[in-house]
């Protein structure tokens, strides 16, 4: 899908900080890196900080290749200043949005002195603003947040457009989730690897990325359902609501409540089809009454066979060939630009008791890692 999710990676080696700086895709599947579903590895790069100028630098790269697909592409982030400079300047067209997991976190660290209850109920206010299904609905929402939430919330919305994190007046698609969550799940998917020297480390993430698309170009290629079975399983299809037509694309359903279904612009009054990029349960009525293929309705994005071309091409193995130098070797080569101290936020957090131990080389089987000849465990 043309939705990424941006961030990094913050970690210590020896005397040394790097970030990571990742974009993944999202899947038509489950947001979770340890299984076969979710994001799609789609980029990584090691910085010596998190700088503006480093994220220029990634974005530019990163362009080189999303230019050709021509799409129009929504970045989650965390609301990094250089990260949201950087995606404005190079990617002028796309959509960015604000990940709601890192609001509530803030308004959280707004409201800390204040009591549980209170904290939870301005979180849920603020919510129920999120997902408003329409432009009433969030002005309803948002003057009960406010009325609650007091200064502190009029001051934190100020500097908050909500066109970067309102369902309601963003631009973009989400496919429904405007949550930059695959950050905490990418640390812990590659955890055992942030100790180790940068090199050792990069060969680490490749062997990583190689090994889970191949697993997932294996599993889908077992799949029979038109749909990633993740998402076939979400049809929710046979219920005996009435229906009236009120043209060939325009259908009444007649539910709980009474709502609208256009057909042709893939449009719900309930607003879920639009918000999640999928059929809701009343499209998928009105399109069996019109006699209609419910596929017709769905997205190239959540279909196997969308899967299985993403995870077509393998990442091919590299040799041990410390010497020998292709021709071209030098043209291959990305070099980041020099850059002066971080202006990340996590430059003035970082702490000695936060650091990671230090890789050593066994004896024994010669491997780099944590353990030494006496734990060493391997066959030789």
């Amino acid at each position: 899908m043309p939705t990424f999710s941006i961030h990094q990676v913050q970690r210590e080696h020896q005397a040394n900080s790097q970030s990571t700086m990742v974009a993944s895709s999202k899947t038509a599947a489950k947001s979770d890196w340890r299984s076969n579903e979710g994001y799609y590895p789609f980029a990584f790069a090691i910085v010596d900080s998190e700088s503006d100028e480093n994220w220029s630098w990634f974005f530019e790269n990163l362009a080189k290749v999303l230019a050709l697909e021509g799409r129009t592409i929504t970045f989650v982030s965390d609301r990094n200043k250089g990260l949201i400079e950087g995606v404005s300047n190079i990617f002028p067209s796309s959509h960015q949005a604000f990940c709601l997991d890192s609001l509530k976190k803030n308004l959280f660290s707004i409201y800390a002195t204040s009591a549980n209850f209170f904290q939870e109920r301005v979180v849920d206010l603020f919510m129920q603003c999120a997902y408003a299904p329409t432009e009433a609905a969030f002005e309803f929402n948002l003057k009960n947040l406010k009325d609650e939430g007091g200064a502190p919330i009029k001051t934190f919305l100020e500097d908050l457009p909500k066109e970067s994190w309102s369902y309601t007046y963003f631009k973009g698609n989400g496919y429904g989730e405007l949550c930059n969550n695959v950050s905490g799940s990418f640390t812990s998917w590659a955890s055992e690897l942030w100790a180790l020297p940068i090199c050792l480390m990069v060969n680490g993430i490749g062997i990583k990325l190689m090994e889970l698309i191949a697993e997932r170009n294996h599993e889908a290629e077992e799949w029979s359902s038109v749909l990633c079975p993740e998402m076939e399983r979400t049809l929710i299809v046979g219920k005996n609501w009435n229906v009236t037509c009120s043209s060939a694309s325009v259908i009444e359903v007649h539910a709980e409540g009474t709502v609208t279904v256009d057909l042709s612009n893939h449009i719900c009054s309930c607003h879920d089809w639009q918000r999640k990029g999928f059929p809701c349960a009343h499209a998928l009525v009105a399109v069996q009454k019109n006699s209609g293929c419910i596929y017709d309705y769905v997205s190239d994005f959540f279909k196997s066979s969308y899967f299985r071309s993403s995870y077509a091409t393998p990442i091919s193995t590299v040799p041990d060939i410390k010497n020998e130098k292709h021709e071209d070797s030098d043209n291959r080569v990305i070099l980041p630009p020099h850059s002066g101290k971080s202006t990340g936020p996590m430059a003035k957090t970082l702490k000695s008791v936060d650091r990671l131990p230090r890789a050593i080389t066994c004896s024994r089987c010669g491997e780099v890692g944590r353990h030494n000849r006496k734990t060493c465990a391997a066959n030789i």
